[in-house]
């Protein structure tokens, strides 16, 4: 797949995973982050058994610049899932969706200001009507949106550290959950001991949905990780937009959140930056593929 293809895939599939914790609503938040942790490390290991990157981990662990870039990305990743299924599972979708509404923005600051990305007109006109939805959204939260606001830092730093770091792909991914087993195994224990941990009495078709989680966290992760890579922050960080439509049309339309008539207006602005947006990303790719090949 391509890189865009990867990271349409994978905002898509952000985008819709709130309808899969909805299905495990037995499951407090802290242990549904636990599972999702050591069943993410679980999921990957056949993966990196086929694919012998056992050279790869060991180069990666040798490295010291390497090992800490990794903690810091885990420990970034580890919170925003954590907040993220905090919000989803207390009724807060449509503010976690404002987060990375938000989140986007934040990667285009990133990118232009630290990396010197640019950005041609449409793409100025895109980020501008997006940036008016946006503070018309926040404004109209009437508070600090403290939610979304550390769920698009979180993320938005995260992404930043895995295309400066250039890191191996599927290697990098599991060392960082793997980082994350060892304190949600001591939160496992610590929810035992207090009697919550629902797992050993959860139904069977709950069983079945947790042993999901794993791959829900991983496959739409590594498709994020290889399209950080190979395109620009700013690319990604519009990409992203699609995220956050989807979470917000489940959280109004089908769990039936409120959303007052007034903030269609906010999403509007962005809906139409994204859509010139991608217009723009058309458009380029349509000249890329009429260029003649160079001759050497």
């Amino acid at each position: 797949m391509s890189p865009v293809a990867l990271a349409i895939f994978a905002y898509a599939c952000w985008g819709l995973v709130p309808a899969y914790w909805k299905q495990l609503p037995g499951f407090d938040s802290r242990e549904l982050i636990c599972w999702r942790v050591f069943l993410s490390v679980v999921s990957l290991l056949p993966i990196l058994a086929w694919r012998k990157e056992s050279s790869s981990i060991l180069a990666l662990l040798r490295s010291r610049r390497s090992s800490v870039a990794l903690l810091a990305s885990s420990l970034l990743i580890g919170f925003n899932w954590s907040l993220y299924i905090w919000a989803v599972t207390n009724g807060h979708i449509v503010e976690s969706s404002l987060g990375y509404f938000l989140n986007p923005l934040f990667n285009m600051a990133l990118g232009t200001i630290l990396l010197k990305e640019r950005l041609n007109r449409l793409q100025v006109a895109a980020c501008t009507l997006a940036a008016v939805g946006v503070a018309l959204l926040t404004w109209q939260a009437g508070s600090l949106p403290w939610i979304s606001l550390l769920l698009a830092v979180s993320f938005g730093l995260y992404g930043f550290l895995r295309k400066t770091m250039r890191f191996p792909t599927l290697p990098a991914t599991f060392l960082e959950t793997v980082a994350l087993a060892v304190p949600a195994g001591i939160a496992l224990c610590w929810l035992s001991t207090q009697g919550e941990i629902h797992a050993p009495v959860a139904s069977l078709k709950e069983l079945l949905w947790l042993s999901l989680s794993g791959l829900i966290t991983t496959i739409p992760l590594l498709a994020f990780a290889e399209a950080a890579v190979a395109l620009p922050l700013t690319a990604m960080g519009f990409l992203q937009f699609l995220s956050p439509t989807f979470q917000f049309l489940l959280g109004v339309f089908v769990y039936g959140e409120p959303f007052r008539p007034e903030q269609w207006l906010s999403f509007s602005f962005i809906w139409a930056g994204l859509v010139l947006f991608l217009f723009d990303l058309a458009l380029r790719s349509g000249i890329a593929c009429r260029a003649p090949p160079s001759r050497k």
